[in-house]
């Protein structure tokens, strides 16, 4: 039985209470953990952290993505 590749994406809360989703990764959770390091050092005003689920915001902004390349 294989493995399931599964997204990980790194979101973020800022003081005001806003999600955002602001990376996705599919190469594993040992690299997602390093970049959320990067970023958690590059902001400190904002909280960030791994999920299995995406914003709302991110869902949309791929579908146009998607619907621009055909």
């Amino acid at each position: 039985m294989s493995a399931i590749s599964k997204n990980i994406y790194i979101n973020r809360k800022d003081c005001y209470g806003n999600f955002e989703t602001v990376d996705e990764f599919n190469q594993g959770r040992k690299y997602a953990k390093e970049m959320l390091k990067e970023y958690r050092s590059s902001d400190s005003g904002a909280y960030y952290y791994m999920s299995q689920r995406c914003c709302n915001n991110w869902l949309k902004n791929e579908t146009y993505k998607q619907m621009g390349e055909s």
